[in-house]
């Protein structure tokens, strides 16, 4: 995160990014939560860059997980 942001303009803080991890294991329904633009535009990009998640089962069939986890930067 600190390779893509401007150190000067960059406070340390807490981002919640939340979204829904699919059956295939991409993401949707992102929405990133912090108080810098640039902050939140650079979770968003790596949160799209990311490899498939782990998908969520219940009693052995895939299913859609919402997830919230906060980012510290």
């Amino acid at each position: 995160l600190r390779t893509k942001v401007d150190d000067a303009q960059l406070a340390a803080g807490t981002a919640t990014a939340s979204f829904v991890v699919e059956k295939d294991g991409k993401l949707s329904e992102v929405k990133v939560s912090t108080e810098s633009e640039q902050v939140k535009q650079v979770i968003e990009e790596a949160l799209a860059e990311s490899p498939k998640w782990k998908v969520g089962e219940k009693d052995g069939v895939p299913v859609r997980v919402c997830m919230t986890v906060p980012i510290k930067y």
